[in-house]
């Protein structure tokens, strides 16, 4: 992509992706910093982002693993909380990046 482009389309991008996390602190539904495991000490923790509407029937699972290259990113800067709204849940899961455990942990 163009730098020129880069910048103007960020700058477009940010307030989408603000709204989106001020949605997914709202809904009631959600759970956050759930821990899942707990190796050499670290606390591994997921989000878990759960449809705002109730129904009968339990939604299906997307697990989303962020980025990062194993050395950076958190379950924060998860892209895929949109998929609520079309009534999936969603897992974002954190996992000890590579400062913390050296290959081949």
């Amino acid at each position: 992509m163009n730098r020129r482009l880069l910048i103007p389309w960020l700058f477009l991008c940010l307030p989408i992706l603000i709204l989106a996390q001020k949605k997914k602190a709202k809904n009631p539904n959600s759970r956050f910093d759930l821990e899942y495991a707990k190796v050499d000490g670290i606390s591994l923790k997921l989000d878990l982002l759960m449809p705002a509407k109730k129904t009968d029937r339990k939604p299906e699972l997307v697990v989303f693993f962020h980025g990062g290259s194993w050395r950076s990113g958190s379950k924060k800067t998860c892209h895929v909380g949109w998929l609520n709204h079309h009534g999936y849940a969603v897992a974002s899961v954190d996992y000890r990046l590579s400062g913390q455990a050296k290959f081949p942990a």
